[in-house]
């Protein structure tokens, strides 16, 4: 929801998260970050991780994910 270009998709993926949060589950979203965008925030009631961008995401995410977030 803070990339300047999130359009449907993201709210989409926003309104889930909320909703899984708004139960009780511990939310993760991990995805490719964008110039002014915090590498860690939380935004409602998940915990976002930032790697990469548009162009290494895929190559970023699994050593990030090996690194930082595999033990939670």
């Amino acid at each position: 929801m803070e990339h300047p270009e999130a359009g449907g998709a993201e709210v989409i993926i926003y309104e889930i998260m909320q909703r899984l949060a708004g139960q009780g589950h511990a939310v993760t979203l991990l995805t490719g970050a964008f110039a002014g965008g915090a590498a860690r925030t939380r935004l409602g009631g998940a915990e976002v991780h930032r790697t990469g961008n548009q162009y290494t995401f895929n190559f970023a995410a699994p050593d990030y994910y090996r690194k930082h977030l595999k033990q939670m």
